[in-house]
């Protein structure tokens, strides 16, 4: 970049990798750079989509990267979420790129002037970024931000300079490179055990026993109705009853003598009829004929 005039600087994840071992870190899949709003709109004018041949020494015969300017690149503002990357380097072999963003100034920003935004959301006093500081990145001459290691912190917290374990790797002080840890074996009781098939033994046949009929359950017995009984007569109206049956004695004794009279008179002249009339005589028989 510094052979086209063009002014840009290392950040997020590339200027984490500078700060263990001047390389990319082994789980980042591209890099990471910003530069000036001057610069892009240079780029833009002049060198979008082409074409140059680099040479590192990595790669020493070298390869061919395209740059490719986002047409929205001149909104300044952080609510275009979908067009936060401003231009790409785009290695033609792998694939692989390099995000570049553009550093502004923000006139208005609430922490007065000297501010700088960019459309990922991330902001800057120009204090921390310049002026920029000369170093190497995977053997190539580069520039990160002057105060590299409050912009560090700031972004990934201070565990990220001092901690050596991190997304299955470990960083080697000797080396200083960071080795890949094997994964850990599975506990034994994690493990399926394998057990040989069992041998199909033969059937016997069992007689089975007849069931036992089980007791049938006695059914409760259904409760009769209770006869209701006769009401008891209250002693008033049982009084007036036997008084009035009492009353009726004597004419029931009455009646009954009369109909003895009457039966005795009455037998009385039969016998006499039967006494004053003559008594029958049947008639003769003819005599046989002879």
């Amino acid at each position: 970049m510094n052979d086209l005039g063009v002014e840009t600087w290392l950040m997020h994840g590339t200027l984490l990798g500078w700060w263990w071992n001047r390389k990319i870190l082994p789980w980042d899949s591209d890099s990471d750079v910003q530069m000036s709003e001057k610069s892009m709109t240079y780029l833009a004018t002049f060198y979008n989509m082409t074409v140059f041949h680099y040479k590192t020494p990595r790669i020493p015969d070298g390869r061919d990267y395209m740059l490719e300017i986002n047409p929205h690149y001149v909104n300044r503002e952080q609510t275009d979420k979908m067009n936060v990357i401003d231009a790409r380097w785009i290695d033609t072999s792998s694939g692989l790129f390099i995000d570049m963003t553009t550093a502004r100034y923000n006139y208005t920003h609430p922490a007065g002037e000297g501010m700088l935004s960019c459309k990922d959301g991330h902001e800057y006093r120009d204090t921390y970024i310049f002026p920029l500081r000369d170093t190497y990145f995977e053997g190539t001459p580069a520039k990160i931000p002057f105060a590299y290691k409050e912009v560090l912190e700031a972004e990934y917290g201070p565990k990220s300079l001092t901690l050596k374990d991190y997304a299955d790797h470990r960083f080697d002080d000797q080396k200083l490179e960071w080795i890949p840890m094997p994964k850990p074996l599975k506990k034994p009781e994690d493990q399926k055990v394998i057990t040989p098939p069992k041998k199909v033994e033969e059937k016997k046949v069992e007689v089975k026993k007849p069931e036992e009929k089980k007791p049938e359950e006695k059914k409760p017995e259904e409760k009769k109705p209770e006869e209701k009984k006769p009401e008891e007569k209250k002693p008033e109206v049982k009084k007036a009853e036997e008084k009035k049956v009492e009353e009726k004695k004597p004419e029931q004794a009455a009646q009954k003598e009369a109909q003895t009279t009457l039966a005795t008179k009455t037998r009385a002249a039969i016998l006499k009829v039967r006494e004053s009339s003559p008594p029958t005589v049947n008639p003769p028989s003819p005599p046989p004929k002879i």
